[in-house]
């Protein structure tokens, strides 16, 4: 598994947003390795209760980010983590930004000014 499969597991968990996968990710390194500690050790992090952690269980057994990932490449999209340079930098400036985005098309630096919409 790579670092953006990773990612997409991480936010395929209920109860487990932005702000906390970006706090794994600082302690850990990287969503890989975040993925690959002990359970016990993440539910001593504020803020990871029973229920997160009762959501990570669920969310490695369901698998959902897997037809995330295929539902993206049928629809020809393009996921950008906001580890990417291709991430929008003005996007990165609100504090829960998005981790992932998909994207239809492409982004180009003409687009520096545009609309976009966020969310699910």
């Amino acid at each position: 598994m790579d670092e953006l499969e990773s990612l997409l597991v991480l936010s395929s968990f209920s109860h487990l947003g932005p702000i906390k996968i970006r706090l794994l990710m600082q302690f850990y390194g990287s969503a890989k390795a975040a993925l690959q500690a002990p359970l016990e050790e993440i539910g001593l992090f504020p803020g990871f209760g029973p229920k997160v952690m009762q959501a990570w269980k669920k969310g490695l057994e369901e698998e959902l980010w897997r037809n995330n990932l295929r539902l993206a490449d049928q629809l020809q999209t393009q996921i950008i983590p906001f580890t990417s340079p291709h991430y929008p930098k003005r996007l990165l400036e609100i504090p829960d930004s998005p981790l992932i985005l998909y994207i239809k098309g492409h982004l180009l630096k003409e687009d520096q000014r545009c609309l976009a919409i966020v969310g699910t």
